[in-house]
């Protein structure tokens, strides 16, 4: 029976703020409409696995999936889904992959004072090389992983930064799905400290609804090979005002 794999940062992780608190014995609760349950058992695959934080780069992923590849992890007929995340995101940080983005607005908080101030220090002498060197570095990367995973059946997702070495159709990537959950996608300017304490509080960055679309939308890719299309389908405008954000629960 085959498995499914999944490797990306939140949009595939099940470690979410608002829920991973809430524990049954040892176990980490995480609702079974998690796009990645979900997709598992609409391809009838025998378990769901694989690798991702929130906030990773895309070198960690490509460390993790590297990994599974020199392991012999994957069989003939297993499905894997990767979703690479942000192009400016990298793993400066060994033992904090999550750190991935350098200028959240927090940095100060996360980290020691020595290492916060050698991070501003490269921000200013090396923000414009960082930005060019990360377009070069994300074109090898999609195409390396379009490359070792020719001998399974993959589907490749843009977290962000959408280009045509993904299996979409257009520019649309998840974060152009998740923001249009939020009337005239105004997300920064509802999602306030005072109301989901400065933290997405959506799983994989979706509300339920969405969980559903996706994973059937990757079901029919995997099916009859139709790209995936962030652009359609998805249920947008469910946020219309802050108080929609005060009375949004997780349903486990």
């Amino acid at each position: 029976m085959s498995d499914l794999w999944v490797f990306g940062d939140s949009f595939v992780s099940d470690k979410n703020h608002w829920y991973s608190y809430k524990k049954r014995g040892s176990e980490w609760i995480c609702p079974n409409w998690h796009w990645p349950r979900q997709l598992c058992v609409k391809l009838g695959t025998n378990t769901v696995t694989g690798a991702s934080l929130p906030g990773v780069s895309n070198e960690w992923i490509g460390y993790q999936l590297s990994e599974y590849l020199n392991k012999n992890k994957f069989q003939k007929g297993d499905y894997i889904v990767v979703v690479s995340t942000s192009i400016h995101r990298r793993w400066f940080m060994q033992e904090h992959p999550s750190l991935g983005n350098l200028y959240v607005n927090n940095m100060s908080k996360l980290v020691p004072s020595r290492t916060y101030k050698a991070i501003e220090l490269y921000k200013e002498e090396f923000t414009e090389q960082h930005e060019k060197l990360s377009e070069i570095y994300y074109q090898w990367f999609l195409t390396w992983v379009r490359e070792v995973l020719k001998p399974y059946k993959y589907c490749l997702l843009p977290g962000f930064d959408s280009t045509r070495l993904h299996h979409v159709p257009n520019d649309w990537a998840m974060v152009q799905a998740e923001e249009a959950e939020f009337k005239n996608r105004a997300k920064d300017k509802w999602m306030q400290e005072k109301v989901w304490d400065g933290s997405d509080k959506r799983l994989g960055h979706f509300s339920r609804c969405n969980h559903d679309i996706l994973s059937d939308k990757l079901v029919n890719f995997f099916k009859t090979g139709e790209l995936v299309n962030f652009q359609t389908d998805f249920k947008k405008s469910l946020f219309t005002c802050e108080q929609d954000l005060i009375d949004y629960t997780i349903e486990l």
